[in-house]
């Protein structure tokens, strides 16, 4: 009867310990809680690893003084590192706020993400909005290369 060597068993009980971290580069594509369109690019890092390059997502937000607007926003740049199979992205600009959580599980990334937008409801008058927080999951769809947009935040009205 053969028996494994020590060196043998450490190596399959590392491979059998490693964490399903997955993250490829390319874009994911799913829907938020709500049924709207999410979707997270992942990029190659300058310094080597992964990156949140893209990222986009539709919900309705609730305005002060009762008004509900469905609303996307989009995120491009160099958002989050991704470490251990996760990241965050907290971001505060001039026309849209966002924070976010992602989590990357074999050809899955799932997460949270909530956002706020100024609404102008009339030429002098705007009003503070901002989503619930949203649960979402994608599937990793392409490695093509996603379709980047200069760096910033963008934000428009959706038909609900």
């Amino acid at each position: 009867m053969k028996h494994l060597s020590p060196y043998a068993v450490a190596i399959a009980a590392s491979m059998i310990a490693l964490p399903a971290f997955a993250q490829k580069i390319g874009t994911y594509t799913g829907t938020n809680d709500e049924g709207d369109q999410v979707e997270v690019v992942v990029s190659a890092a300058s310094g080597g690893g992964f990156e949140i390059t893209g990222l986009s997502d539709g919900g309705t937000v609730y305005c002060l003084g009762g008004t509900d607007i469905g609303y996307g926003v989009g995120f491009s740049g160099d958002l989050a590192a991704i470490t251990d199979g996760k990241a965050s992205y907290t971001q505060l600009f001039t026309t849209v706020a966002v924070s976010s959580t992602f989590k990357f599980t074999g050809s899955e990334v799932t997460g949270k993400i909530k956002f706020s937008v100024p609404i102008l409801l009339t030429a002098k008058k705007g009003v503070a909005c901002a989503t619930k927080p949203q649960t979402f999951k994608a599937t990793f769809g392409s490695d093509a290369p996603a379709l980047q947009m200069p760096k910033g935040a963008y934000a428009w009205p959706l038909s609900k």
